[in-house]
């Protein structure tokens, strides 16, 4: 039997992610949590504004005030959501959209669609970094929660300078903490002391609704985190170093993600329904904040025009 190649174990893992995702009827992770969303906004560009990646859009209207994009390409697009909505807000035009999962895509062209946008938001299954060879074909290459899942970052960044026209902008908004989830002792040692502090009320599992009685944070199976997805974090330890090797005047945040994306995944339902939970809720962003600007970072941004 033919092995499988590693793009198409990743679009098989994301498609049935996706029919997964599409059934749960619980909050899970942290993009879904308007708070946490204005928290990392309000990082990024200085005003808790609501919609995810809105601070970073906001950032691109004040280092490129009034222009519009004509030809975006996005790697690792999903359904397409984030695609769409720079267009929506005028931002950019036209998307090629670049996808390994075939479930994925379906969504998103069903969605662009609906929207009206088809023309101008177009998904292609397969690998952008085969499938896009002409330089300088866009100006505005757009990584969002995507370029943490390349295999080599360096040459994903060279790429992107290299497919944008000369006054192009490079877009990421990303994780950029340890390869494979595979935690430092020090985020360890946060997370735990976070989790031993709150109430028992905040500690249930939202899916059972059964109590957490014993809290221990530990790192990811690396093994089976392979097995399943090899492109999970596979490089995004080298993101920061790689983006400033291309764009050196690249405009960069830095947005914590120690509490909001990993201590408190899979807890968000405890929360978010009353104002007890949601102050204390505001207090650990509070505590994220302090270990983000302590260099204690998951997620991050950069904005960079090509020279």
């Amino acid at each position: 039997m033919e092995k499988k190649r590693n793009t198409d174990i990743v679009g098989d893992f994301w498609s049935e992610k996706h029919k997964a995702d599409m059934q749960r009827t619980v909050i899970m992770n942290w993009w879904e949590v308007p708070v946490v969303i204005q928290y990392i906004n309000k990082r990024v560009c200085g005003t808790a504004v609501e919609g995810f990646s809105r601070g970073l859009n906001q950032r691109v209207r004040e280092l490129c005030p009034d222009r519009i994009f004509s030809r975006g390409i996005s790697v690792g697009c999903g359904s397409g959501f984030k695609e769409i909505a720079l267009v929506e807000q005028n931002l950019v035009s036209s998307f090629d959209c670049f996808e390994l999962s075939h479930e994925r895509i379906l969504h998103g062209e069903k969605i662009a669609k609906e929207k009206g946008l088809s023309e101008v938001v177009r998904f292609f299954h397969g690998d952008a970094f085969e499938l896009v060879t002409t330089s300088e074909s866009y100006d505005f290459v757009h990584w969002n929660n995507s370029l943490h899942h390349m295999m080599n970052v360096n040459d994903a960044i060279k790429w992107s300078k290299e497919v944008l026209v000369s006054g192009g902008l490079f877009y990421m908004d990303d994780y950029i903490g340890p390869n494979h989830l595979q935690w430092s002792d020090a985020m360890l040692r946060e997370m735990q002391n976070v989790l031993e502090s709150l109430p028992s009320r905040f500690l249930r599992n939202v899916q059972t609704g059964i109590p957490i009685i014993q809290i221990k944070i530990g790192r990811p199976d690396l093994a089976q985190m392979i097995r399943f997805d090899p492109s999970e974090a596979a490089d995004s330890e080298r993101i920061m170093e790689s983006i400033l090797e291309y764009f050196p005047q690249a405009h960069l945040s830095y947005n914590g993600g120690v509490i909001y994306h990993t201590a408190l995944s899979g807890l968000y339902e405890n929360f978010i329904h009353d104002q007890e939970g949601l102050d204390q809720l505001n207090l650990l962003l509070m505590i994220d904040g302090i270990l983000a600007d302590r260099g204690m970072n998951q997620y991050a941004t950069a904005l960079a025009v090509k020279e």
